[in-house]
């Protein structure tokens, strides 16, 4: 858990280091699972948009350790990893919007399919 904890301290560090105020959304978006942290998990990835931003790919990691020989967990007792993929088409198409308290938030509504996978013990 603590490989996990120091795992995610420096991914949002380094992604809060290279982020820059656009205009537009990025090609890019990273995006982190915070509840996946309450089953000793972690799930990260990013998501790549298309030219036109009406749709996008979504790739996400999952690692999940749990030491049931030290500390045993009973709700998820597995170790592993996984890997999921998304194909998002976007009917609101994704875009920058500012509240009126002046704060910026990306918006936009999607369907999409996706193939999941892991290996656990």
């Amino acid at each position: 858990m603590k490989r996990i904890a120091v795992l995610l301290l420096l991914v949002t560090q380094w992604v809060f280091g290279q982020s820059e105020p656009t205009e537009k959304p990025n090609r890019f978006m990273f995006k982190l699972s915070p509840q996946h942290l309450l089953r000793n998990s972690l799930k990260f990835g990013g998501e790549f948009f298309s030219e036109s931003k009406r749709s996008s790919l979504v790739i996400f990691l999952q690692a999940v350790s749990n030491n049931s020989e030290r500390d045993p967990y009973p709700i998820f007792p597995y170790s592993g990893g996984g890997l999921e993929l998304n194909y998002r088409k976007y009917i609101a198409p994704i875009q920058s919007i500012t509240s009126r308290k002046g704060r910026q938030y990306t918006q936009g509504i999607y369907f999409s399919f996706f193939l999941q996978g892991g290996i656990y013990k």
